[in-house]
């Protein structure tokens, strides 16, 4: 760290720094604990964050309140070791951030951190509660893809139990249609992840657009996903289907060795059989 300070000193985009042994922010600060302020123009936003959405109402009162008190819980930051001058990459407090552009300020204080930045902006996101659901879905998708976590081992490190997970990252099924409008909306995670569960994209959209249009809220949207549901299993064709979807799942695991001539002769009986029966339905 002391190397790092050293040289972002001589660019001169730090104005000064302080030791913060008891400041909130340390849990994700270096040993020696410095509080720096760093230059505006020295850092960016990181292009993996979770949070998508910033209400720009609420961003103008924030940069009102910045140019009144200042920023007074500073920003997390990482070295971009990518570029040849020393720059940074927002970890947590981009809103705080932009709000300080906004009220005009030329510098912003700020702890480096060694973490992982992606790790560490979906966790104090998530801890913060700022996320909308569809935003939560996508940067635990994005933690997945980076790092290879499996489902059990993404719920250890942001802390969720399995199934949680699994249901958090159901919403990345919904069409783009939907989550793009959800994401300044106030639509609540449990009616996401009923959308979430229809069996096709048509779907899905039909019954957000049955939610919309009938102001339904959460328990009423699963009991009516429930009755739907269960009148669909219990419909004539729809239990043919799920029969065929399984002999369909079964013969794929069959191998040729697996046959023999008997067995093959058995098949095309089978197979004959099904032909006259679709023919007799569908003519």
């Amino acid at each position: 760290m002391s190397k790092l300070a050293d040289q972002i000193k001589k660019t001169g985009i730090v104005v000064r720094q302080r030791h913060t042994e008891d400041h909130p922010s340390m849990a994700f600060a270096d040993k020696e604990g410095r509080l720096f302020r760093l230059a505006i123009t020295s850092i960016k936003a990181n292009p993996n964050q979770p949070r998508k959405f910033f209400d720009l109402r609420k961003l103008s009162e924030l940069a009102t309140s910045i140019r009144d008190k200042g920023v007074l819980q500073p920003i997390l930051v990482r070295e971009e070791k990518a570029q040849e001058d020393v720059q940074f990459i927002i970890v947590a407090g981009e809103r705080r951030f932009r709000a300080a552009k906004e009220a005009g300020l030329i510098d912003i204080p700020a702890i480096i951190t060694t973490g992982d930045p992606d790790e560490i902006a979906i966790i104090e996101n998530l801890q913060r509660d700022n996320l909308k659901p569809v935003e939560e879905a996508e940067g635990l998708a994005q933690l997945m893809v980076t790092h290879g976590y499996n489902q059990e081992k993404l719920g250890e490190v942001v802390g969720k139990a399995k199934s949680t997970i699994s249901e958090i990252l159901s919403l990345t099924k919904l069409p783009s249609a939907i989550r793009d409008e959800v994401r300044s909306s106030e639509l609540s995670k449990m009616i996401l992840i009923e959308i979430a569960k229809q069996d096709t994209e048509e779907a899905m959209l039909e019954l957000y657009k049955q939610i919309k249009k009938n102001g339904l809220k959460g328990y009423a949207v699963r009991d009516l996903t429930r009755n739907r549901k269960e009148r669909s299993m219990n419909a004539p064709l729809e239990i043919a289907l799920r029969k065929f979807k399984d002999l369909k799942k079964t013969v794929k695991k069959l191998e040729p060795s697996d046959i023999g001539e008997a067995g093959k002769q058995e098949l095309l009986q089978v197979l004959d059989e099904i032909n006259k029966l679709m023919n007799s339905l569908l003519n």
